[in-house]
């Protein structure tokens, strides 16, 4: 859960140098990634392995109908796919 956790902080910190730059249209999707990593970091906080299996999903998805502009908005969706993959990887998302 460490790495899971760490590449999540890394999500989080790409959003953030992102949102500061992007327009205050595009701060909207920030916004919106951010709520979403947070809920992220609650479910992996309670181990709730359903509920991290959803939100990780409904992020994924989120991704791939819209991307984030600019090379912070590039290294958020790279930071996003790495999470993605290390947690599906880890069983971190596979409900008992």
């Amino acid at each position: 859960m460490d790495e899971l956790q760490s590449l999540l902080g890394t999500y989080i910190a790409a959003l953030e140098r992102g949102r500061t730059t992007a327009s205050p249209k595009e701060r909207v999707d920030y916004d919106q990634r951010l709520a979403a990593a947070a809920a992220i970091g609650a479910a992996l906080q309670r181990r709730d392995a359903k509920e991290l299996k959803r939100l990780v999903d409904q992020e994924e998805r989120a991704a791939g109908w819209g991307f984030l502009v600019g090379k912070d908005g590039a290294a958020a969706e790279a930071a996003l796919t790495q999470f993605v993959y290390r947690a599906r990887m880890s069983g971190a998302t596979f409900a008992a």
